[in-house]
Parts: structure tokens; C-alpha cells; sequence
């Protein structure tokens, strides 16, 4: 949203142009805003779906919750880019949760835990 020069990041307004690049024209930038809303949108029904799948230690909540992680960061990396805001902490805060599911998700403790049924219950070959 474009209030009187600043782009809302949704952490706090920061202003625009802050790379040294004009900010883009206005009928681009709510495309862009709008564009980059949606994304954060389907990417948080992708988070909530991993949620409920987490719940239920099913692979497919570990799956969600890691696609829903990859898709913030990437989206956080390019907005500032696209929006020509500034790249600072607020970006990186926001990419804070993200980051911390990428950690947890893919630690050898929470991939047995998640794996499926029959591969948690197949003893292990010997070779």
C-alpha cells in the first residue's frame, strides 16, 4: 500500500527508494503490491495446511511447512528488489520464522520423525 511516498512492508512503512532507484510507476507498483500480497497469502493457507498436518506428524505437514519457509524467503529476498524498498531487518525479521521451520524440518530428528509409516517401521538393511 503506497501512503504519501512509503511502502508498507508489513513490518512498518519504509521509504521508498531506498536503493537509489526511482520507486516504480504507480500503476506498476499496485500491480506489485497486489502481486507480492497474494504470494504472502497463498504461502500462509500453505503455512496453516502445514500446521494441521504437523499436528498429525503426516510427511505432508513437514512438506507444507518447508515449501511455505522456501516461498517466504525467496519472496522476501525479491520484494525490496520489485518495490525498490529498502533490503534491512525488517526483511530479514520476517524471514526469522521461515528460517527457524528450515532448521527444525530438516534435522536428521524431525525427518524420522516425519517419514512416512512403513519407512519408520522397515528395520534397517544391513549392507
Amino acid at each position: 500500500m503506497v501512503i504519501g511516498g512509503m511502502i508498507s512492508d508489513g513490518l512498518g512503512l519504509t521509504p521508498t527508494g531506498g536503493g537509489g532507484a526511482p520507486p516504480p510507476a504507480l500503476g506498476t507498483l499496485k500491480a506489485l503490491v497486489t502481486l507480492f500480497g497474494g504470494l504472502r497469502v497463498a504461502l500462509s493457507l500453505v503455512l496453516a495446511v502445514g500446521a494441521v498436518g504437523t499436528f498429525g506428524m503426516r510427511p505432508s505437514g513437514r512438506r507444507a511447512s518447508l515449501a511455505y519457509a522456501v516461498g517466504w524467503i525467496v519472496v522476501g529476498g525479491v520484494e525490496p528488489f520489485a518495490l525498490r524498498y529498502r533490503f534491512g531487518w525488517p526483511v530479514v525479521a520476517s524471514a526469522a520464522y521461515p528460517f527457524l521451520l528450515l532448521m527444525l524440518f530438516n534435522g536428521a530428528a524431525w525427518k524420522a520423525a516425519f517419514a512416512p509409516a512403513e519407512a519408520r517401521a522397515a528395520p534397517p538393511t544391513a549392507r
